[in-house]
């Protein structure tokens, strides 16, 4: 696809809307869509990249990806947490792999030596360098923020504020303790779709009626679920419950954040995806509790085995919808009022995307 082909995509993501219709197949199948993605939606946003009970030790780190770019999550002297550049401004090799706990970050090749604060410790032979400046060799700091205990961090030099807009919202989850819960165990599922497929899906219970008819659908039913009327850049799909069964706060900050609380409960799930292609991102969902609830005997495994059955029938649904994009035949279908989330969602990439 050309410029001229990407430009007739971008342009029918505002026609979909305008349509009311679900957005076009190019729109997860396409390799140069993506690339405009990266490009205008998905490098410049705001992404989670932990939550705050995560490397709880002085020195604990992580080395991640977000888009391609390689980063190092640290637990400072301070004990605040920072996100990294994990690549040596000496020779680009990488500083860190996997995670672990160190006192000063290493780079292999040279010996080249990082506080936990990012600041450039010791350089191997480079002291009687003419010109070399240790203060201006320090790892590269994305910026970050905070927010219901969530780590965001940008890979724009100055993007917007994300928690003060989200402050309205944040009032919302108070009452459900999301900010004080911690990780209690990660299920990990390499998913060959479109990492919109999984945000379409995430953000509607109307196929509750459909492929969770055994288990959300008892108990959540798909009739009484609705978008909830906010201004931000977020979503909220309220799922009241039927009998004693609690109800679901479902929401997506846009546009990578995918999360739920289980009401009442000190109960909640983060949908982490580690996007790497246009078919094809790392989902780890991450139950969260609160720590009285993660401290029961019995409650992490009881929880994380419901986030499996719930996850395992949507793999199916989302594998079709995939494999459906490509039929030639389809177009884009009319979509419920219960599907009012992905137009919000739509309306944000059409934004972004210029169209």
């Amino acid at each position: 696809m050309g410029t001229n082909g990407t430009r007739s995509v971008v342009e029918s993501v505002r026609e979909s809307i305008d349509g009311g219709v679900g957005l076009a197949a190019d729109c997860y199948r396409n390799p140069d869509f993506f690339d405009l993605e990266l490009e205008r939606v998905l490098r410049p946003a705001w992404h989670p990249v932990a939550r705050w009970d995560a490397l709880p030790e002085v020195g604990d780190y992580e080395a991640i990806e977000l888009f391609g770019e390689p980063l190092v999550i640290v637990r400072g002297e301070d004990r605040a947490l920072r996100v990294f550049s994990n690549v040596c401004p000496h020779r680009a090799h990488r500083v860190a792999k996997e995670s672990g706990n160190t006192k000063t970050l290493v780079c292999p090749y040279h010996r080249w030596a990082f506080a936990l604060d990012g600041q450039l410790r010791a350089a191997p032979l480079m002291k009687d360098q003419e010109g070399f400046d240790a203060k201006a060799c320090g790892l590269h700091e994305l910026r970050t923020e905070s927010w219901q205990g969530f780590l965001f961090a940008s890979l724009d030099p100055h993007p917007s504020p994300l928690a003060s807009e989200l402050a309205a919202f944040g009032e919302r989850l108070d009452s459900e303790g999301l900010s004080d819960m911690v990780g209690i165990g990660v299920l990990e599922f390499d998913s060959p779709w479109n990492w919109k497929v999984m945000v379409d899906n995430f953000m509607e219970s109307y196929h509750h009626l459909g492929i969770h008819a055994e288990s959300l659908q008892k108990t959540n039913p798909a009739k009484g679920t609705y978008g909830a009327d906010v201004e931000g850049p977020y979503s909220i799909l309220e799922n009241p419950s039927v009998g004693d069964a609690p109800s679901l706060l479902v929401a997506q900050v846009f546009p990578t954040l995918l999360f739920s609380v289980v009401e009442n409960t000190q109960f909640g799930v983060w949908y982490e995806m580690r996007i790497d292609r246009h078919d094809h991102f790392q989902l780890r969902i991450h139950a969260l509790a609160s720590p009285e609830l993660a401290a029961t005997e019995g409650a992490p495994d009881a929880l994380l085995a419901n986030l499996m059955e719930i996850h395992q029938e949507d793999i199916p649904a989302c594998q079709e919808v995939q494999r459906g994009l490509g039929s030639r035949l389809w177009k884009p279908g009319p979509l419920s009022e219960k599907e009012i989330c992905l137009t919000r969602f739509h309306t944000y990439l059409a934004d972004r995307l210029g169209a």
